[in-house]
């Protein structure tokens, strides 16, 4: 059973299986023996927040920012979706998505996940025993994350956070959070418009 991540709207904890026994889980104080499944609906929006590993802030380049909005296009192809907003932040990105029929957010949050790493492997960047290494700067043309140094991968948080938007108010609330996250993390030079 799929685990999604605390504090999302999707998060159901999943069931702990034991040789197909279901154990307790407890959420919130409750005890629950079994939680239900994950509700997907169709034509529904999505607001999804997607972190890096250990909160390292890859995202301070351009360059960088352009492979995730490139891996955003790309995976448009396949998995068709609409994306209502996109923000970029040092160390994790907000997004207002729409899957489009027979298309569930985690193929396409995932996805996007996926290429971006791959495009951070290019050009043979190095490795911490075996696995992607924790570190990063700025996006070489191969697409490998460069600390001044040896190349690095960009790896994420293995969860990601979603919230169904409920209604209309509920999008533009989301939507003006994301339009002020930059602010509230002092990213923006421009002090007339928060």
């Amino acid at each position: 059973m799929r685990e999604y991540a605390p504090g999302s709207a999707a998060f159901h904890g999943g069931a702990v299986s034991d040789g197909g026994a279901c154990l307790p889980r407890r959420l919130g104080g409750i005890m629950y023996k079994q939680l239900p499944p994950r509700w997907d609906s169709t034509n529904a929006w999505y607001f999804v927040t997607v972190v890096t590993h250990e909160r390292y802030p890859y995202f301070e380049s351009k360059e960088a920012c352009r492979v995730l909005m490139d891996a955003c296009h790309s995976v448009w192809e396949r998995h068709r979706y609409r994306l209502g907003a996109l923000v970029i932040m040092p160390d994790h990105w907000h997004a207002l998505i729409k899957p489009q029929a027979r298309e569930v957010i985690e193929s396409i949050v995932g996805s996007i996940k996926q290429r971006v790493f791959h495009a951070s492997r290019q050009d043979g960047a190095d490795s911490v025993d075996g696995s992607a290494a924790f570190h990063g700067g700025a996006v070489l043309d191969g697409g490998a994350v460069s600390d001044g140094g040896a190349k690095k991968v960009i790896r994420w948080q293995k969860r990601f956070m979603d919230h169904r938007v409920r209604n209309e108010e509920d999008y533009f609330q989301h939507l003006e959070y994301m339009r002020l996250n930059p602010h509230k993390h002092q990213l923006v030079i421009d002090e007339k418009e928060p």
